[in-house]
Parts: structure tokens; C-alpha cells; sequence
């Protein structure tokens, strides 16, 4: 699908949106570039990391005290591979405070693997965490501790 924006930059752009009939539908990348359409070129090895988080409860990825944070790592090849990675959690001032060794394995025919994990609880405060794995590092996730106190 292409889309081609409107001349006048200040006009509202529109994008279509494309119904897909299935019970399950990854979409892996989507390219936005400016010119003629190129190819997607994966990198050697992609790292992503994901909070589930409680709509119930916020619009933004908050714990209370004492409770642990689920997290998903995902990795993803160009085929088969094991990747020893490390999911770290950094404060407001980048000081590690949780380094968690996590194993991946891309099996034959396959091009993705994910680990579900749950780190210790922090106290309070905001931190970020990402996925490492030698060289490669995935975008981090924000998310922060508040006291139940300050949330009645």
C-alpha cells in the first residue's frame, strides 16, 4: 500500500486503514520514507521488549509497591539462532537496578521467539527498561512505582 500525503503540509493527512479476517494478525514493521518505496531490510537481530499493562487501572504503565513488573521480551532473526540477552532496568538518573539474563532460541523454519518474565519490585520512582544482547539493543519502555497512598 502506498500513500501519497497531501502537497499543503499544514492539511490533515489521512492514512488508510486496511480490515484483516484473521483470529491472530502480527504486523512486524511498517516503513514510512519519502521517494520511491524501498524493500524492508531486517537487521541481523532485532530485540524488542513489552509491558503489559492494566487498562483497567491507567492509560500509562504504573506499579504499586510491592508488586512485580511483567515483562515480554521478543527476538527476532534471520533464521535459526540462540541469543543470550539481558533485560535491564535503569532509574530516572540511568543507574541499573535490575539485570535479568534471559535465553531466546529461533528454532529451524521459524523467525521469532519470546520470553514472558517478571522482574522484583522497585521502589518508587520512574525507570525504563530495554533488552540487550551483545552489540543490540532494543528501544527501552517507561514505567514507574507510585505508594497505593498516592493513588486514592
Amino acid at each position: 500500500m502506498t500513500f501519497v500525503p497531501y502537497a499543503d503540509p499544514e492539511a490533515l493527512q489521512c492514512v488508510a486503514i486496511v480490515r484483516i479476517s484473521a483470529t491472530r494478525c502480527l504486523i512486524d514493521a511498517i516503513q514510512l520514507e519519502e521517494g520511491t518505496p524501498t524493500l524492508y531490510k531486517p537487521h541481523e537481530l532485532e530485540l524488542f521488549v513489552l509491558i503489559p499493562r492494566d487498562p483497567n487501572r491507567s492509560h500509562v504503565t504504573f506499579f504499586y509497591n510491592g508488586e512485580r513488573i511483567p515483562v515480554v521480551v521478543v527476538v527476532q532473526t534471520k533464521g535459526p539462532r540462540k541469543i543470550d540477552a539481558n533485560v535491564v532496568v535503569r532509574d530516572f538518573w540511568m543507574k541499573e537496578r535490575v539485570r535479568q539474563p534471559v535465553t531466546l532460541s529461533i528454532k529451524e523454519g521459524k523467525v521469532i521467539d519470546f520470553a514472558n518474565l517478571c522482574l522484583p519490585p522497585l521502589p518508587p520512582g520512574a525507570y525504563r527498561v530495554h533488552v540487550e544482547a551483545g552489540q543490540y539493543k532494543s528501544r527501552s519502555i517507561q514505567f514507574g512505582f507510585i505508594s497505593r497512598e498516592l493513588s486514592e
